[in-house]
């Protein structure tokens, strides 16, 4: 299965466990890594998640949802009539352990609505806690390979 990364990160560089997953994970030689830029050719983005089975949205969490780059990306990009049926998951970062986080379902809600709006079939979830070790990207790994 083809799978695109999408990561929305307004500071990529600076960010530990985001590179973290993304070294873990590039090694996989049907996933391909893609980080937003500043300007967003809407065209261009659609045409080129067309080309992949699975898309994955990759980002830290900002009270409780996607920062401000990831919300301009999906409203120029996303459209309810072209992702039909390509798998959609979710990979979040928290600054927070599990605890702050009471009801993890409010941290996907967002996705459940924009799956069920675009047609999506939404994949489990991964959200990497912070100070959780890294064998949850070992989980991930083998969930991508597929």
């Amino acid at each position: 299965m083809k799978t695109i990364i999408i990561l929305f990160h307004p500071n990529p560089e600076n960010s530990i466990r985001n590179r973290q997953i993304q070294e873990r994970i590039q090694q996989l030689h049907n996933v391909t890594y893609h980080t937003i830029s500043s300007t967003i050719d809407a065209p261009a983005e659609q045409a080129l998640l067309k080309q992949f089975d699975r898309i994955v949205f990759q980002y830290p969490i900002y009270w409780y949802n996607i920062p401000g780059c990831g919300q301009l990306y999906l409203d120029a990009v996303l459209d309810k009539n072209l992702f039909k049926n390509k798998k959609l998951k979710v990979i979040a970062t928290t600054g927070a352990p599990r605890i702050v986080y009471k009801n993890k379902r409010n941290l996907l809600k967002f996705w459940e609505c924009i799956a069920q709006l675009c047609g999506f079939q939404l994949e489990k979830p991964l959200i990497w806690f912070a100070m959780q070790n890294q064998f949850k990207l070992n989980d991930l790994k083998k969930q991508l390979a597929k």
